[in-house]
C-alpha cells in the first residue's frame, strides 16, 4: 500500500522539482492560508517541513507563524519605543516637585540662604543651602528654616559682644557655642568671599575672655591634637538636627574644637583657635591634664566619635577649606629664597620651625623681617638681589594673607574690629554742581526752517570750577603733630638704645618690629598730601586726589594697628629692670600705646 500523500498545489507548480527539505518558496492555495492543514481535511499526510508549515508533536499539532504574524511584531514594538519619551518626560513632569522636595528633605539638593549679617547695618550674605541642618523637618519650608538660622547667627553675634565687653556673667551653653559657630562662619564667607565647608577660625582673645566663657560649658572636655600638641586642647560636642537647633552647628558638623596661643615670641598678642569637625575626640586624651580645665562624663556617642575621628579623618580632598594648613606655594617660594641666602642667614630663617603647623606663616613673616633688617648676631651683607626676594616676599604675604604676624597658614583670621557692631555710616551731603550755559534760540527769534538738527548752544558749555570739589584733606588721628613727633623720637631712643646695649648679641626680636613699623610711619608722614596736577592744565583731577585721600587714610590706619601690635609686643617681653637705660623708653611705650589703641 503505497501511503505517499499528495498536496493540492496550483496546476502551474511541479510537485516533483520540490526538494525533500521542503521548498524555498511559499506555497499559497486557494482555501487555507499557506502552511496551515485543515482539521477537516481528509488528505493528511506527510506535511512539508519548510517555513510556515506546521508540525505535530505526539497527538497535537503546533502551528508556526505566518508571515504575516511575523511583520507585525517589529511594527508594534517601534510604537512602543517611539513613545518611551514622551512617557519619562510626562513622568518626570509630574513627580519633578515631589523629587525635589525629597532631595531637599534629605540633604541631597538645597536652595542657598541668604542672610542678613549682624552689626553690618544690613549687609546681605547669600551661603550655601547645605549649612542648616541635614534633613528639614517635615512640614517646615525653605523660608522657615532660613528664619530660623538667622536666629541663631544673630544671638551668635550678641554672644560675641557681650563676653568680649564683659557683660556676660552666666555660664556658656551648648545653644551658645551653636549660635557663635554659627555667626563666625557666616562672618567668614562673607570675609573669604566663598562658601566653605572646613575652615579654622583665629580669633583676638588676649585676656581669655572667650576661652574662659567656652570652658564653663557643661558640655565642654579635654581632649589631644596633633595641632599644637602643648597647647590645652578643648572640645564641646553638639548633636543637633532641624528638631534641635539648639544644638544644631553649620555643615551638619558634631564638635567644636578650640584651643588659645599665649603671646609669646613668635606670637604678638592671645589668640584662640576654633575649629569644627565632624566627630569629637573625647577618648583621646592630652598627655598632661588640665586641673583648672573643664570635665564631664562620657556619653553614649563618644566612643564611636573618637573611631570615626582617628580613622576617618576631618578634611576630604577637593572640597573649598580654609584651614591652619601652611599653603604648598608659601613653602616652596619661602624655600627658593633660602637658597640664595648665605649659611647664617638661612640658619635664621629655619628658626621657630616655619615648615611645622605651629609655626607657618607667622614665623616666615618673622624670620623674613629679621634677616632683612640684619637682627642677629653675625649678620652678613646681602645683596641688593636678595633684599628684593625678601621685600617681596614680605609683601606678597601681606597681600595674599592679611594679618601674616598672626597667622599659622589659610585659616581664617578675625579682628576685634571684624566682629563687632560697625559704627553708623556718616553720610555726608553731595556737592551741588552747577554748570552755566547759554540759553538755546528759540522760535520766536529763529525760524522754524533755519533751526540745525538736534540740540542748539550759543557757546561750548564752560569747565566746572575747582571750588565746586571739596578737596580738602582730613587728617587722621594718627596724624597728630604731637603724637607723630613722639613717634619720631621714639624710634631715635630706640635705635640709639639697641646700638649701644646689644654689641654683641642680636636684639631682641620685639625691638626689630617696633623699629620697623615705626620706619614704616615715618615713611608715611614724610609722603605729600598736595593734589598733583592734571597733565593738561593746572588744575589736580579731582577724583584722583579723592582717592588718593583715601588710600592714604587705610595706609596710615594699617600703620595704626602694627604700632599698637608692636607696642604691645615690646611691652610684654621687655622688662625694664632687665635692661639698663630702658625705663624712660618704657614709660614712654606704655603712653603710645594707650593713646593709639584709644583711637
Amino acid at each position: 500500500m503505497d501511503h505517499t500523500s499528495t498536496v493540492r498545489t496550483s496546476p502551474s507548480i511541479d510537485i516533483s522539482r520540490v526538494p525533500p527539505q521542503g521548498p524555498e518558496i511559499s506555497i499559497t492555495t486557494q482555501d487555507r492560508p499557506p502552511g496551515l492543514v485543515r482539521r477537516d481535511d481528509p488528505d493528511r499526510g506527510t506535511l512539508p517541513t519548510g517555513p510556515g508549515t506546521a508540525r505535530t508533536q505526539g497527538s497535537q499539532e503546533i502551528s508556526r507563524p505566518t508571515q504575516l504574524e511575523t511583520q507585525k511584531k517589529p511594527h508594534i514594538l517601534l510604537r512602543i519605543l517611539a513613545a518611551i519619551p514622551e512617557i519619562c518626560a510626562n513622568i518626570v513632569l509630574l513627580g519633578a516637585p515631589a523629587l525635589q522636595k525629597y532631595m531637599e528633605s534629605r540633604g541631597m539638593a538645597r536652595e542657598p540662604y541668604t542672610f542678613t549679617l549682624p552689626g553690618t547695618h544690613g549687609r546681605k550674605v547669600e551661603v550655601d543651602g547645605h549649612i542648616g541642618p541635614k534633613k528639614i523637618p517635615k512640614g517646615m519650608t525653605h523660608d522657615e528654616v532660613q528664619a530660623q538660622l538667622q536666629e541663631k547667627i544673630n544671638a551668635g553675634h550678641k554672644v560675641y559682644e557681650s563676653v568680649m565687653n564683659g557683660s556676660r556673667t552666666d555660664g556658656c551653653t551648648v545653644d551658645d557655642v551653636t549660635n557663635l559657630m554659627f555667626f563666625l562662619q557666616v562672618r567668614g564667607e562673607d570675609q573669604q568671599g566663598s562658601c566653605f565647608k572646613d575652615g579654622t577660625f583665629n580669633l583676638p582673645d588676649p585676656d581669655g575672655k572667650l576661652r574662659k566663657f567656652l570652658d564653663s560649658c557643661p558640655e565642654a572636655y579635654q581632649r589631644s591634637s596633633s595641632f599644637a600638641p602643648d597647647e590645652g586642647h578643648r572640645g564641646i560636642d553638639a548633636y543637633g538636627s532641624g528638631k534641635e537647633k539648639d544644638k544644631l552647628l553649620p555643615h551638619h558638623m558634631k564638635t567644636l574644637h578650640y584651643f588659645s596661643v599665649p603671646q609669646s615670641e613668635t606670637m604678638p598678642e592671645g589668640r584662640i583657635i576654633l575649629k569644627m569637625e565632624q566627630n569629637g575626640k573625647f577618648y583621646s586624651r592630652p598627655k598632661v591634664s588640665d586641673p583648672d580645665g573643664p570635665h564631664r562624663k562620657g556619653s553614649l556617642h563618644d566612643l564611636g566619635a573618637t573611631m570615626k575621628h582617628v580613622f576617618k579623618g576631618t578634611i576630604k580632598p577637593g572640597e573649598q577649606s580654609f584651614t591652619e594648613h601652611l599653603p604648598p606655594a608659601v613653602k616652596h617660594e619661602y624655600r627658593e629664597i633660602m637658597r640664595y641666602l648665605p649659611p647664617e642667614a638661612r640658619a635664621e630663617m629655619e628658626r621657630n620651625g616655619p615648615f611645622t603647623r605651629e609655626g607657618g606663616i607667622r614665623v616666615m613673616h618673622e624670620n623674613a623681617n629679621r634677616v632683612l633688617a640684619g637682627a642677629y648676631d653675625d649678620a652678613p651683607e646681602l645683596t641688593e638681589e636678595v633684599m628684593d626676594k625678601l621685600k617681596g616676599f614680605i609683601n606678597k604675604l601681606h597681600e595674599n594673607y592679611p594679618d601674616p604676624q598672626v597667622r599659622f597658614g589659610n585659616e581664617v583670621v578675625f579682628n576685634s574690629d571684624d566682629l563687632i557692631s560697625e559704627p553708623a555710616p556718616e553720610v555726608e551731603p553731595e556737592p551741588e554742581i552747577e554748570v552755566q550755559r547759554d540759553e538755546p534760540p528759540t522760535l520766536s527769534s529763529v525760524g522754524r526752517q533755519s533751526l540745525p538738527p538736534g540740540p542748539m548752544l550759543t557757546s561750548l558749555p564752560e569747565r566746572v570750577p575747582l571750588s565746586q570739589f571739596d578737596l580738602t584733606y582730613h587728617p587722621h588721628a594718627i596724624e597728630d603733630d604731637d603724637l607723630s613727633g613722639r613717634l619720631g623720637k621714639l624710634g631715635e631712643d630706640l635705635q640709639t638704645w639697641g646700638e649701644t646695649t646689644f654689641t654683641d648679641e642680636p636684639a631682641p626680636r620685639e625691638h626689630t618690629r617696633l623699629t620697623a613699623a615705626l620706619a614704616r610711619y615715618n615713611e608715611l608722614m614724610e609722603q605729600s598730601v598736595e593734589p598733583q596736577l592734571d597733565l593738561f592744565g593746572d588744575d589736580p583731577d579731582p577724583e584722583a586726589v579723592l582717592e588718593s585721600h583715601e588710600q592714604r587714610k587705610e595706609d596710615l590706619e594699617a600703620s595704626a594697628k602694627e604700632l599698637r601690635e608692636a607696642l604691645n609686643g615690646f611691652m610684654g617681653r621687655i622688662r625694664s629692670d632687665d635692661e639698663p637705660g630702658l625705663d624712660v623708653i618704657m614709660a614712654e611705650v606704655e603712653k603710645l600705646h594707650q593713646e593709639i589703641s584709644t583711637l
